[in-house]
C-alpha cells in the first residue's frame, strides 16, 4: 500500500520563541522565515552525515522542550524550565494549496514565584461551550502546567490564572486529560506524581474553569483589570497512592469496575487463601494500570468511598506538630536562634498542607525485572493499549484480561498512536417521505508506532496481521495531525463571522469547506442565524456546492446526502424568492374590479350549489365586494427554511418536503400568510405560476393543501372572489397529489379524510362550512374522472363535464357520501357559532349589576368549540354550550326562554316561544339596549332551534343552566345569588321527573358537602360561629350559612313534591339530533335527570327539619343549642347526610322523653328570640313563630305548650290584641288560665300602690307581693300603662271566662276584677 505524507503546517517564529524561552542563549540572526524552510525540510536516514548534523545543532532546543497541542491543533503550547510560549494557528494558502501557520499569542517571561519552579509536564485541554449552537466546537482552551513543587495551574491562552492546585509535594510527572470514546460522560484529568495519583472529576473540573474565566472577564469589564482570583467550589478527586512499585512512568485509568460473583470471589481466595474472609456483594472498585518497574505493569484496584486514615499515619501527623511547636519555643529560651526565626523574611504561603493518600494494592501484573514501560497508548474502545519499553518494544495488552497479546521488536524510543476507519455504507443515513433508516457503519482500529530514531510511521493491525502501511517522516518529531482540522477551523471562523452578521464572507468560508458532515454543520449555523441572510447570495453558494459535488464521479454516503439537502434548499430558497417577488407587484386594479362584480350566482355555478345552500353558507359567510387582507409581518428566510423538515429519497423515490410537526400554531399561521397571502388579494392570474413554483419545491402536496385549508379558516368574510381563487388552488393541489390518492371507491380515501379533519377540527364553523362546500365541488370532479377511468380505460385525466353528476346518486361514493354530511354538520353548528360569538352587553350589565357579581377571565371558559371537540363530548355538548354561554352572560333563562302552560308530552316546544306576557314582568327593569338585544338572542335562538331542535328544548336548557349556575357558585361561594339563582331555574321545569333529577344533582354537587361540614360545626360550637377562618368548610364567612340554608330548604321540598309528582308522571321520551352518529362521550343531562331514582321521602324531611333547625340557630342567633341533641340517637342520627333514595332506620313516632324535652325547650328559644324582634320587624318575627309552631307538629312535642309561650310573651310585651288572636287557638284552658293570671298580676303589681290593696283579702294580697317573680320588663310596663287599666281588666276577663269554678285562681281573679271595676267607677 502506498503512502503520501502532505505538508500540513509550519511554525514561522521559532527564533523569537527560542529567544523567549532560552534568553542565556544567543540567537541566529536569521530571521524566522528564512530558518523555518530550512528547519522543517525533514531528512531521512539517505542524507548526508554534515546535514544531520547540521539539523541536529539547530533542533536539540526543541527536543529538550514541552510540547503540548489541543485536539483540533488550533493550540500549541511549548514550555522550558519556567517559561512557556502559547502559539495559535491560522491557514494560510502557499503554493495554491492551504497550511496551517502558527504565531505567538502569549510569549510568558516566567511563571516562577522565586521559588525555584520548573515546568515539570504541560496539558491542553479544550472547554466546549454549552449553548446548543456551537456544534461541539471547542469554545476556549486551557493550558494546564504541572510544576516540580507539586503545583498545578491553569491558564488562559492570554497567560490569565485561572486556578491553582496543590495535590502532593512531589514534581508532577505527568498530567493527562481522558474522554472516553466509549462513555462520552466520562471525563477524567489524572495527574500523576513519583508514585502518586491524582484522579479529578472532569465534569465539576470543567465548570469550575468556565467559572473562574467568567469571574476574571467580569472583572476586567468593570475594574479594568482581569488580576482577580475568584475563589472556586473544592474539586471533587481521589488521592491514591500506588503501592509496591518501584517506579512509576505512566498510567492509565480504566474505570469503574464491577465484578461479578464469581471473579469477586476468585480475586478473594487467591488474596487470600483458604481462610479469607469476603463481603457477600462484590465491592464496585476503579482500575488503574500503572507503568513502570518491579513490576513491570500493575493492575491496581481502589474500592469506592472514602478510607479512613490509618492510626499510624494520625499519630505521625501529630507527634510532628507537637515536636514543632516544641522546638520551637525552647529554642527561644536556650538561645538557639529564636530572634532570628523572628527576624527571617516569611516563606511564601502558597504551600498547601496535602491530605496524605489512600493506598492502593495491585490484584495482579506483567513481572519483568529488566523491563521497564516508559508510555502507555490506549485504543479509542479502551480494550487494547500500546506500551513502550526501555528494551525497545511495544508490547499490545489486553486491559481487561491483564495479559500481554502481541510484541514488536527494534521499536526504541517509539510513539504509539491509534487512528479509526469507518466502513463505507452504500445508503447510509438516506430515506424516504415515507420510512427513514438509520445504518451504524462499522469500525476498525489501527495501531501507529512513530520510530523517532529511524524517522519511520507505520501502521499495523493490532491483534493480528501483517504492517497494513509504512513511510518516511522527519526524526525527533512530536506531534500528530487531523484530516478534519483544517474544516473544523473553518466551521468555528464561520460561527464566528455569524454571531455578527450574515455576509458574503459566510458564504465563502461554507464553501471553502472539504468535508461533507462540516458542511453539513456550517449549512446548520447560516439556517439557525438570526440575522438577515441574502435570499440570492444564499442560493449561489447552494448552487456552488452542488455543482462542486456534482462534477465527482463517486461520491460517499454522506456526501450523497449532502448533495440532496443543497438541492432541496435551493428550490425552497427560490420559491422564497418568488414569493417575495409576487408581495412586491402592484395590484392589478383590473383583477379588482373583475372580483368586485363577482355573484353569489357564479359561485353557486362554480361549486354546483342550489338556492337555499348559497343562502345558508356560501352568503352568511362572505361579502359581495374584495377587501383588501391585512398586512403581517414578513418572514424571514431562516424561518422559511427551518419550517420544512427535509426527506432525501433514494431509489425510485423522489425527494420530500414536509412542514415540520413541531412547528407552533403562530409560526404555521404565518408560513401559511407567505404563501397564500398574495395569490388571494393579488390576480388570480398569478396562480398559474405559484403552482409550478411550488410544484418544483418538492414540498409534500397535502402540506400544502393543510396550510391553504388553515390559511382560508383565519379569514373572517372573505370576498366571493377568494371562494373562485380557494377552488381552483385546490384543484391544482389535488393534481400535484396524483390519480393514485383518488383510484379506489369503495373505501374512504385518506387524502380527502385529512381533509375533513382539518375541517371538523376548525373553530371557525361558518368558514369550514364554505370550505367543506368548495371541498365537495372539488371531489366530486375527482370521482367523476375515477368513474371515468374505470369506464374507459383510455379516458384522459383532464377536466369534466360536471352538470349532471352532483345530481347523479348512482356515482355517489363513500367519499361524497361523507362530505355530505359533514357539510350539514358544519352547517348546523354555524348557527350555534353566531349565538355563542353574540356578546349581550347591556343585558350583561343589568344582570351584573342584579347579583353583584362580575365573571373573572380566570374563571370564564373558552367557549370555542369545533365539530370534533362537539361530537367527542357527546349528546349533551350542544345543550351544554348554551347553558354556559347563558350563564357566563350571568342572564336568566327565563327571560330567554320562557314558558307555556302546554304540557302535551308530544309538543316538540323549543326555547324560541316567548311571548310578550311572559316578558312584561322584565321588560319594567330593562333598559331599551336589553331589550333589543334579547330580541337579537331570540332570532337567534329561532334559527338554531330549526336546525338543532331537540338539543334547543326548553328543559334540556334549563338542565343545563341550573348545573352550570351552581358551578360558577361553587368557584364563587360569596355571590350567594349565584346559588339562588341556580334554583330558580330548576322551578320553570315542566317535567316532574326532570325536576326531581335536577334537584339530587344540585344537593349531591353543591349543598351536600357544606351542609354536612357545617350542621357537624354547629353541633360541635352549639352556635353558628363569628368566623371560618380555621374551619374546613366551603363558606367564606357565617354571613352566607343563613341564605344557604334558606336555599337548601327551598330545594328538599322541591325534591319532595317532584317526587310525589313523578310517581304518577309517564317519563319523557328522550330524543336526540341527527348530527351525533354515535353514543360516545358524556352523558347528557336529560339522562342523568332521569336516572335517578326517586328519593325517599321521609328521609328527605328529616334532613329538611335538620336544615330548618340550623337555620332558626344561625339567623335567631340562639347558643347552646347542640342541633344533634335534637334527634334520636339511636336511629335518627346515623340517618343524616345518606344517599336521599336510600331507606335507612329512621326514628319512629314515639320520641325519647329527653329528646321531645330538648325539643321543647329549643322551639321556646326560637319563640322567645322572635318576639324580641316583633316591634322592629313584626313579620319577620311571625315567619319565625310559624316556623317552630310548625316543627312542633313535625316533632310531635305540645303545640299548646309552645303557645301558651308565646302568649305570654306577647302580654309581657303589651301586644295584647296579637296575644287574643293566639287564644282562640289554645286547647288547654288549664295551663293557658294561669299564665294569664300571672300576666295579669305582673301588671297589676306595678300599677296598684299599697292603699289600694286594702280591700283584698289577705291571700290575694299575699299572692300580688310573693305569686310570681317579677321581671325586667316591668319598668316598660310601667311606663306603658295607662291611667285607667283597660287592657288588665280585659285580660282578667278572659281569664274569668276560662277559670273554672272553685279554685284559688277563680277567687283571686274575681277580687282583682271587682278591685279594678271599683277603681275605674263610672268608666267601666
Amino acid at each position: 500500500m502506498s503512502c503520501e505524507i502532505k505538508f500540513y503546517s509550519s511554525i514561522n517564529e521559532l527564533v523569537k520563541i527560542k529567544r523567549i524561552l532560552f534568553p542565556n542563549e544567543e540567537a541566529e540572526d536569521n530571521d524566522g522565515e528564512s530558518w523555518s524552510d530550512e528547519a522543517w525540510t525533514w531528512k531521512t536516514d539517505f542524507d548526508e552525515a554534515s546535514d544531520k548534523n547540521e539539523d541536529k545543532i539547530s533542533t536539540d532546543w526543541i527536543q529538550s522542550c514541552l510540547i503540548s497541542t489541543s485536539h483540533q491543533f488550533e493550540v500549541l503550547v511549548i514550555a522550558h524550565q519556567d517559561r512557556y510560549v502559547v502559539l495559535s494557528s491560522k491557514w494560510e494558502r502557499k503554493n495554491e494549496k492551504e497550511v496551517r501557520k502558527y504565531y505567538v499569542t502569549y510569549p510568558t517571561s516566567t511563571t516562577s514565584d522565586g521559588v525555584g519552579e520548573t515546568i515539570t509536564s504541560v496539558l491542553c485541554v479544550p472547554i466546549k461551550s454549552l449553548q446548543k449552537s456551537s456544534q461541539g466546537m471547542p469554545d476556549w482552551i486551557c493550558v494546564i502546567l504541572g510544576f516540580n513543587t507539586g503545583f498545578v495551574r491553569m491558564y488562559t491562552v492570554n497567560g490569565e490564572l485561572l486556578m491553582t492546585e496543590v495535590f502532593h509535594d512531589e514534581p508532577v510527572h505527568h498530567l493527562k486529560f481522558h474522554c472516553s470514546a466509549v462513555n462520552p460522560a466520562k471525563q477524567e484529568l489524572t495527574v500523576l506524581y513519583q508514585k502518586t495519583l491524582i484522579i479529578i472529576e472532569g465534569l465539576g473540573l470543567l465548570n469550575s474553569l468556565r467559572a473562574c474565566r467568567s469571574y476574571i472577564a467580569k472583572g476586567r469589564a468593570l475594574y479594568g483589570s482581569g488580576d482577580l482570583h475568584s475563589q472556586h467550589p473544592p474539586l471533587h478527586y481521589k488521592k491514591l497512592g500506588l503501592q509496591e512499585q518501584s517506579r512509576t512512568n505512566d498510567c492509565f485509568v480504566l474505570g469503574t469496575n464491577a465484578p461479578t460473583q464469581f471473579d469477586h470471589l476468585i480475586a478473594a481466595s487467591v488474596a487470600g487463601g483458604f481462610q479469607a474472609r469476603y463481603n457477600n456483594s462484590p465491592p464496585v472498585a476503579t482500575g488503574i494500570l500503572s507503568l513502570g518497574s518491579l513490576p513491570y505493569c500493575a493492575w491496581h484496584y481502589a474500592v469506592e468511598g472514602s478510607a479512613a486514615p490509618l492510626l499510624s499515619d494520625v499519630a505521625y501527623a501529630l507527634a510532628s506538630k507537637v515536636t514543632s511547636k516544641i522546638f520551637s519555643k525552647t529554642s527561644g529560651w536556650l538561645g538557639w536562634g529564636g530572634g532570628a526565626a523572628d527576624t527571617a523574611p516569611p516563606k511564601p504561603k502558597d504551600k498547601q498542607v496535602a491530605e496524605p493518600a489512600t493506598p492502593v494494592y495491585p490484584r495482579y501484573g506483567l513481572a519483568d525485572s529488566l523491563r521497564e514501560a516508559l508510555s502507555i497508548s490506549a485504543s479509542p474502545n479502551e480494550r487494547f493499549a500500546a506500551v513502550t519499553d526501555s528494551l525497545g518494544r511495544v508490547i499490545l495488552i489486553d486491559l481487561p484480561r491483564g495479559v500481554a497479546v502481541r510484541m514488536w521488536k527494534g521499536y526504541r524510543d517509539a510513539q504509539c498512536g491509534w487512528i479509526t476507519a469507518w466502513e463505507e455504507v452504500g445508503q447510509l443515513s438516506s430515506s424516504s417521505c415515507s420510512e427513514r433508516e438509520t445504518t451504524i457503519p462499522r469500525t476498525v482500529s489501527f495501531l501507529v508506532i512513530y520510530i523517532t530514531k529511524r524517522g519511520i510511521v507505520e501502521i499495523w493491525t493490532p491483534q493480528q496481521g501483517t504492517r497494513v502501511a509504512a513511510f518516511n517522516y522527519s526524526k525527533g518529531a512530536k506531534g500528530d495531525s487531523s484530516q478534519k482540522a483544517r474544516d473544523l477551523h473553518i466551521l468555528q471562523q464561520l460561527r464566528t463571522e455569524l454571531l455578527h452578521d450574515a455576509s458574503a464572507t459566510s458564504f465563502d468560508l461554507l464553501m471553502d469547506i472539504r468535508h461533507a458532515s462540516i458542511v453539513n454543520q456550517g449549512l446548520d449555523l447560516l439556517l439557525e442565524c438570526r440575522h438577515l441572510i441574502d435570499p440570492n447570495t444564499f442560493v449561489k453558494c447552494l448552487d456552488s456546492v452542488v455543482s462542486q459535488y456534482s462534477k465527482a464521479e463517486a461520491l460517499d454516503a454522506e456526501s450523497r446526502l449532502l448533495l440532496s439537502r443543497c438541492r432541496i434548499l435551493s428550490r425552497l430558497a427560490r420559491l422564497y424568492i418568488h414569493l417575495k417577488a409576487m408581495q412586491s407587484l402592484p395590484p392589478d386594479y383590473d383583477a379588482v374590479v373583475n372580483a368586485s362584480h363577482v355573484s353569489l350566482q357564479d359561485v353557486a355555478t362554480i361549486l354546483r350549489l342550489d338556492g337555499d345552500e348559497i343562502s345558508r353558507s356560501i352568503q352568511r359567510c362572505t361579502t359581495p365586494t374584495l377587501h383588501p387582507i391585512a398586512s403581517q409581518s414578513a418572514v424571514e428566510i431562516h424561518t422559511f427554511l427551518c419550517a420544512f423538515e427535509l426527506s432525501v429519497g433514494h431509489g425510485s423515490l423522489e425527494d420530500c418536503v414536509r412542514v415540520k410537526s413541531s412547528l407552533s400554531r403562530d409560526d404555521r399561521h404565518a408560513l401559511g400568510y407567505w404563501i397564500w397571502g398574495t395569490p388571494f388579494s393579488r390576480n388570480i392570474d398569478l396562480l398559474d405560476e405559484l403552482a409550478q413554483v411550488l410544484k418544483s419545491s418538492s414540498i409534500a402536496a397535502d402540506d400544502l393543501v393543510a396550510m391553504l385549508v388553515d390559511y382560508w379558516l383565519q379569514l373572517s368574510s372573505p370576498a366571493l372572489s377568494n371562494i373562485l381563487h380557494f377552488h381552483k388552488l385546490l384543484r391544482i393541489l389535488c393534481n400535484f397529489a396524483g390519480p393514485e390518492n383518488f383510484n379506489n371507491i369503495e373505501t374512504p380515501s385518506p387524502w380527502w379524510q385529512n381533509l375533513k379533519d382539518l375541517l371538523s377540527k376548525s373553530c371557525n364553523l361558518e368558514q369550514a362550512c364554505c370550505a367543506a362546500l368548495v371541498v365537495r365541488s372539488v371531489m366530486a370532479e375527482f370521482e367523476k374522472r375515477k368513474i371515468n377511468r374505470l369506464n374507459d380505460k383510455n379516458a384522459e385525466d383532464t377536466d369534466v363535464n360536471m352538470e349532471d353528476s352532483m345530481n347523479d346518486w348512482e356515482d355517489m361514493s363513500i367519499d361524497f357520501c361523507a362530505w355530505n354530511v359533514l357539510s350539514k354538520q358544519l352547517e348546523d353548528l354555524s348557527f350555534l357559532s353566531r349565538l355563542i360569538r353574540y356578546n349581550p352587553v347591556q343585558l350583561r350589565e343589568t344582570q351584573r349589576r342584579d347579583l353583584d357579581f362580575l365573571v373573572e377571565d380566570k374563571y370564564s371558559d373558552n367557549l370555542e368549540f369545533s365539530l370534533a371537540s362537539i361530537l367527542q363530548k357527546g349528546r349533551g355538548a350542544v345543550s351544554e354550550l348554551i347553558a354556559r354561554w347563558v350563564t357566563q352572560n350571568l342572564l336568566k333563562v327565563r327571560t330567554l326562554i320562557g314558558s307555556t302552560e302546554e304540557t302535551n308530552e308530544n309538543s316538540d316546544e323549543s326555547m324560541a316561544n316567548l311571548s310578550d306576557a311572559e316578558l312584561a314582568p322584565e321588560a319594567d327593569k330593562l333598559s331599551v339596549g336589553s331589550l333589543e338585544e334579547i330580541v337579537v338572542i331570540q332570532d337567534l335562538i329561532r334559527d338554531l332551534s330549526q336546525h338543532l331542535p331537540h338539543s334547543t328544548q326548553h328543559d334540556v336548557i334549563l338542565l343545563n343552566a341550573a348545573v352550570e349556575y351552581a358551578a360558577i357558585w361553587i368557584r364563587n361561594p360569596k355571590h350567594m345569588k349565584l346559588l339562588q339563582r341556580s334554583f330558580e331555574t330548576v322551578l320553570p321545569l315542566r317535567s316532574h321527573l326532570f325536576r326531581h333529577g335536577i334537584c339530587r344533582t344540585l344537593w349531591s354537587m353543591s349543598f351536600l358537602p357544606i351542609f354536612q361540614d357545617l350542621a357537624i360545626l354547629m353541633d360541635k360550637t352549639g352556635r353558628l360561629p363569628k368566623n371560618f377562618t380555621s374551619r374546613k368548610i366551603n363558606l367564606p364567612s357565617p354571613d352566607q350559612a343563613v341564605p344557604f340554608l334558606e336555599i337548601t330548604m327551598k330545594l328538599l321540598d322541591t325534591a319532595v313534591s317532584s317526587a310525589m309528582s313523578a310517581e304518577i308522571e309517564p317519563p319523557p321520551f328522550i330524543r336526540y339530533d341527527d348530527i351525533w352518529p354515535t353514543c360516545e362521550g358524556a352523558t347528557p343531562m336529560q339522562e342523568v335527570a332521569i336516572r335517578h331514582r326517586l328519593v325517599n321521602i321521609d328521609l328527605v324531611l328529616l334532613h329538611h327539619q335538620l336544615a330548618q333547625t340550623l337555620h332558626l340557630v344561625a339567623s335567631l342567633e340562639i347558643k347552646g343549642v347542640h342541633v344533634f341533641s335534637l334527634f334520636d340517637q339511636r336511629v335518627g342520627r346515623f340517618a343524616f347526610f345518606k344517599d336521599l333514595h336510600s331507606y335507612p332506620p329512621l326514628p319512629s313516632q314515639e320520641a325519647d322523653p329527653i329528646v321531645v324535652q330538648n325539643r321543647l325547650q329549643f322551639l321556646k328559644q326560637v319563640i322567645s328570640k322572635a318576639v324580641e324582634h316583633m316591634e322592629n320587624n313584626q313579620s319577620f318575627a311571625l315567619d319565625y313563630i310559624n316556623q317552630a309552631i310548625k316543627l312542633g307538629y313535625e316533632w310531635r312535642v305540645d303545640v299548646d305548650e309552645l303557645r301558651i309561650k308565646y302568649v305570654d310573651l306577647l302580654y309581657l310585651n303589651h301586644m295584647d290584641h296579637l296575644a287574643h288572636e293566639v287564644l282562640v287557638s289554645i286547647g288547654s284552658d288549664e295551663k293557658l288560665v294561669s299564665t294569664l293570671l300571672v300576666a295579669a298580676g305582673r301588671r297589676l303589681k306595678m300599677f296598684l300602690k299599697p292603699s289600694d290593696t286594702s280591700a283584698l283579702s289577705p291571700m290575694t294580697t299575699e299572692w300580688l307581693l310573693n305569686g310570681f317573680s317579677s321581671k325586667t320588663e316591668s319598668v316598660r310596663e310601667l311606663e306603658a300603662c295607662d291611667p285607667i287599666p283597660t287592657k288588665t281588666l280585659a285580660l282578667l276577663v278572659e281569664c274569668l271566662c276560662r277559670i273554672p269554678s272553685e279554685c284559688n285562681e277563680q277567687f283571686i281573679a274575681n277580687e282583682l276584677h271587682s278591685l279594678l271595676t271599683t277603681m275605674q267607677g263610672p268608666s267601666l
